[in-house]
């Protein structure tokens, strides 16, 4: 029966405030603080703790470094969709490996989720690297000769106008 009376008190003094428990329980003001102290300190410790699990989960494993390079090389935005970009991996890795290659292994490579990348992979992922800095260099000297046309038409423009402008 004792143990039946002490159990509707303990969940009483869980439903009530900290602040309202400790004055109805005659603690002073100053051991409120130094519990909250405490409390903090004892937080500290614990993202202190949970800080070096993140960070020693972070290492660079392949399959990482496969995941952001299969990213950088296909991105997302250029083919439209993560689909697409799966899609445009599969077509360029597929003949650049010797072993059966299918689009769902590029998914999980993309995913993070793949366990192990073969050494074939791995260059081939380079080579696209390479190969998509190329396309993106051709891209921006395109654009700028097409700026560097229109500078010129603009120049040609404003030239004549003062030209024009000088001999009324």
């Amino acid at each position: 029966m004792a143990q039946a009376d002490r159990r509707p008190r303990a969940k009483a003094r869980q439903g009530l405030d900290l602040g309202l428990f400790h004055h109805l329980s005659g603690a002073s003001e100053s051991s409120c603080s130094t519990r909250r102290l405490i409390a903090q300190e004892t937080d500290k410790v614990l993202s202190n703790k949970d800080k070096e699990l993140a960070n020693r989960a972070k290492v660079m494993t392949d399959a990482f470094y496969a995941q952001n390079l299969l990213r950088e090389a296909f991105p997302e935005s250029r083919y439209g969709s993560v689909k697409g970009a799966i899609f445009a991996a599969y077509r360029f890795v597929r003949p650049k490996v010797s072993k059966e290659l299918t689009p769902r292994r590029i998914r999980s490579i993309r995913e993070g989720t793949a366990r192990r990348i073969d050494a074939e992979e791995m260059e081939a992922l380079k080579a696209a690297i390479i190969e998509e800095a190329h396309r993106e260099q051709q891209e921006l000297r395109a654009r700028l000769a097409a700026l560097d046309k229109k500078v010129a038409a603009f120049s040609e423009s404003v030239a004549g106008r003062t030209v024009a402008g000088a001999s009324e």
